[in-house]
């Protein structure tokens, strides 16, 4: 008995050690983000990632938020698998909310590192899209309004093209900071 005490010991000591090691911290944050809609959709992405490619301080245009020629890259987000409920109203917008983290004071140059002048520049055909924007893609007026009723198979398949290209926020080339630009774009399906 003695002996399996002394084989047992060790381990007991580790399972104490990393259960201590596992309340290190004081507290914890969780972010946690949902949407309530009258509907509900399925975002697809035509490509999960786009590489928009290198450039120098040198490439970008001497206008501030200026596409960098070439950088210029095309994707689409499509609305699938769509769902209404019965208190939709008959009037509304289909579309999509996009988010994601931009530069101070520039909600139109998304770029996870806020310390950069540089950063992605996102289009709606020739609109430039801000975080927290909503692009609209269906629009029911109603039977009331002379238009017609929401309804699913019209927004089943629907498709938004967007352009990503790489921009500066200054036309300064030694103000242009190096280094990865990298965001995540966020696109979430809203009726309202």
């Amino acid at each position: 008995m003695r002996k399996s005490l002394y084989a047992i010991a060790p381990i007991a000591l580790l399972l104490m050690a990393a259960s201590g090691t596992a309340q290190a911290s004081a507290s914890g944050k969780i972010d946690i983000t949902g949407n309530v809609s009258h509907g509900t959709c399925d975002v697809k992405m035509s490509h999960p990632a786009l590489n928009l490619g290198n450039y120098t301080a040198s490439d970008f245009p001497s206008t501030a938020k200026t596409a960098v020629a070439g950088s210029e890259r095309s994707f689409s987000v499509s609305l699938e698998n769509c769902t209404l409920s019965a208190t939709a109203p008959v009037a509304g917008v289909a579309g999509l909310i996009v988010t994601g983290p931009t530069l101070p004071l520039d909600a139109d140059v998304f770029n996870a590192n806020d310390a950069a002048t540089t950063g992605v520049q996102l289009k709606a055909g020739a609109t430039v899209i801000s975080a927290n924007d909503k692009v609209d893609m269906v629009e029911f007026e109603g039977a009331a309004g002379g238009g017609t009723d929401a309804n699913v198979a019209d927004i089943n398949g629907q498709t938004q093209t967007f352009t990503a290209a790489l921009v500066a926020n200054t036309g300064t080339p030694a103000s242009i900071t190096g280094g990865l630009v990298s965001t995540p774009i966020m696109f979430m399906y809203d009726y309202n």
